[in-house]
């Protein structure tokens, strides 16, 4: 534990601090918080719009009608699961165009020109053959089935609270009935 002495130096080194000063500085300490993986408050990485993200999140609200503090993180969960799922299939997408444009630069093949369907399958069955040596597009796959796993655990989960709270408001007001 510090002393008072050191406290106190702290404080007074404290006061002298002015914290960042350039644009890269401010962009740097304003990720300090920014929190990894399931622990994080957003599912954001830099680039992705939190107001996007946002309006998933009301969509969703909307959708599904949570009415307590629980069911809405059901929904905040959903939405975040949703969220990486889209952004797996982007990177699917990605990885597939990336590589497709390399094996057209490499085949000499027309940029501005549509491929048959016979040459785009091979060129893709090749780059699945490749795949096989390098494993992304395998752990891309199983990502996404994990996340897929998730999406369908927790909209289970906010059905079945969702269900037992309509179960409970019937038998209240049955029995509020039989009273009268």
């Amino acid at each position: 534990m510090a002393t008072p002495k050191q406290i106190e130096a702290n404080r007074r080194n404290a006061r002298k601090s002015t914290g960042p000063r350039t644009r890269e500085g401010k962009a740097r300490v304003s990720q300090n918080a920014v929190k990894p993986g399931s622990f994080a408050p957003r599912t954001l990485i830099p680039g992705e719009s939190l107001d996007e993200y946002d309006a998933l999140v009301r969509k969703l609200g909307k959708d599904l009608k949570p009415r307590d503090s629980l069911e809405y993180a059901l929904v905040r969960q959903i939405a975040g699961v949703e969220w990486r799922l889209s952004r797996a299939a982007d990177l699917e997408t990605g990885l597939f165009s990336e590589r497709f444009e390399r094996v057209r630069k490499c085949r000499d093949l027309p940029v501005d020109e549509a491929l048959e369907t016979s040459e785009r399958t091979k060129i893709l069955g090749g780059l699945l053959i490749q795949d096989a040596n390098d494993d992304t597009l395998s752990k891309l796959s199983r990502y996404e089935m994990r996340l897929s796993r998730r999406y369908f655990a927790a909209l289970a989960r906010l059905e079945a609270l969702q269900d037992r709270r309509r179960l409970r408001q019937r038998q209240s007001a049955k029995k509020s009935t039989k009273k009268k």
